[in-house]
């Protein structure tokens, strides 16, 4: 149902983001399956549980609502990682170094 709501990017919104989105929505409503893990192994944009988990903590870390204005962000507009700096301040890339961190100091 998410996908019906969600933009992407004008077609170039790499998959494992749009559907992190999805499941960001899906942990948020408290339907997350009991076997999902937080990890950082492997690129943000896996997809799926670890994007969710990923763009759970950046809504966590930079208020709520930037997510959504992450996805209000891809409505008219070719997608960009820049979008990532425009919600917070920072670079996806970083934002992922950032977050590996929080994992490995919340064990």
């Amino acid at each position: 149902m998410v996908h019906c709501y969600q933009y992407n990017g004008e077609g170039k919104t790499p998959g494992g983001l749009i559907e992190g989105i999805a499941d960001w929505v899906r942990l948020n409503a408290g339907y997350a399956p009991p076997h999902w893990k937080k990890d950082a192994d492997g690129d943000w944009d896996g997809g799926y549980q670890k994007t969710a988990y990923f763009l759970d903590w950046i809504e966590g870390r930079y208020g709520d609502g930037s997510i959504r204005e992450l996805n209000e962000g891809m409505k008219d507009a070719e997608y960009d990682e820049h979008i990532f700096k425009d919600v917070t301040g920072r670079k996806v890339s970083k934002l992922w170094t950032l977050y590996k961190e929080h994992l490995e100091e919340n064990k």
